[in-house]
Order: structure tokens, then sequence, then C-alpha cells
């Protein structure tokens, strides 16, 4: 799916950026071993 993914963006000059949180290590694994790397953190914000 992600390489299927990969192709379309690239055939329609778009971007793809994913999001996993920091304790999800399968994912960022799989997103690693397709190509990706980290460019930034986030965090979650909630009220009180």
């Amino acid at each position: 799916m992600l390489a299927a993914l990969a192709e379309w963006a690239g055939a329609h000059k778009a971007a793809i950026y994913l999001q996993a949180q920091g304790d999800n290590i399968p994912a960022l694994q799989l997103y690693e071993r397709t190509g990706f790397s980290e460019i930034c953190g986030y965090r979650y914000r909630t009220a009180g």
C-alpha cells in the first residue's frame, strides 16, 4: 500500500507525510524499511 501511495504521489508531484506515536515501534520500523525518515516530532495537547 505504501509503495502504491508513493508511486501515485510521485506521478502527481505530491508529498507523503506519515504520523505515528513514538511508542508505535512496528509502525516506525515499517516506515523506516520503506524509505521514510523522521523529520519532526509532535505532542498532543489537552485542556485542563
